[in-house]
């Protein structure tokens, strides 16, 4: 029933679902821009993270990014053809989610680039309390 390098994937207790095997590390290729760096020389925490509510922490790194903001992210939780989100944190900016549907590895890897396009980031929309109760009418 597995072993201690793979991953139970499935419905607990009933005995549906899958064993994957981790045992070897999945790597992301990052490409992101940092506005408040120039060039993007700096360190930044990557997270994956479930892409399935409450999109739970899978693994946490910190990497250096090249002068180019590339980093090459080993992780070691990361299964092939699961769908996870990519976080990236960093102290002078937004944290930034990737798109929405989450991204999968495929053969250990995965190639990820925030620079493309707007859409590549996952669009939230945050309001203070102050916006929102001027648009709430008294009652």
């Amino acid at each position: 029933m597995g072993d201690a390098g793979a991953v139970w994937v499935g419905e607990t207790g009933t005995g549906r679902g899958l064993y994957f095997d981790k045992l070897s590390p999945s790597v992301l290729n990052l490409t992101v821009s940092l506005e408040a760096c120039s060039p993007p020389q700096d360190t930044v925490t990557v997270l994956l993270r479930s892409a399935v509510s409450p999109y739970a922490v899978v693994e946490t790194k910190k990497v250096s990014l090249s002068g180019a903001g590339t980093a090459s992210v080993v992780f070691t939780g990361a299964v092939n053809g699961v769908s996870y989100y990519i976080v990236v944190k960093h102290r002078n900016s937004v944290e930034t989610w990737s798109k929405t549907g989450g991204e999968v590895f495929v053969n250990g890897i995965l190639n990820y680039d925030f620079t493309t396009a707007a859409s590549q980031a996952l669009e939230i929309i945050w309001f203070s309390w102050e916006v929102i109760t001027r648009f709430i009418p008294e009652m």
